[in-house]
């Protein structure tokens, strides 16, 4: 993600990979729009202080790219995104 030089980005999943994420783009001034999940399915969710966004909701998103913050599952979540017609940068964090 160092190579990267993004303003404003999303962030797909909220487990402990997904919380440093969004911790270390806090420290780093990069603007989170949305924070997604696959068990967020309905508006109204918060997390940490941010506001979860239903995954059906990629086809609106607009953010400059989505961060898979994931190990385990992320052929299946960049599947989702695909799915759902997010048309920006998606970034898979190295191993």
């Amino acid at each position: 993600m160092q190579k990267h030089q993004f303003k404003s980005v999303s962030v797909y999943g909220i487990g402990e990979v997904g919380v440093a994420v969004v911790s270390l783009l806090k420290g780093k001034g990069v603007k989170l729009e949305h924070w997604y999940d696959s068990k967020i399915t309905t508006q109204n969710n918060h997390y940490l202080g941010y506001t979860l966004t239903p995954y059906a909701e990629l086809k609106h998103d607009r953010s400059e790219a989505i961060i898979i913050a994931s190990e385990a599952f992320t052929e299946q979540i960049q599947k989702v995104i695909e799915d759902n017609l997010y048309t920006g940068t998606i970034v898979k964090l190295n191993p």
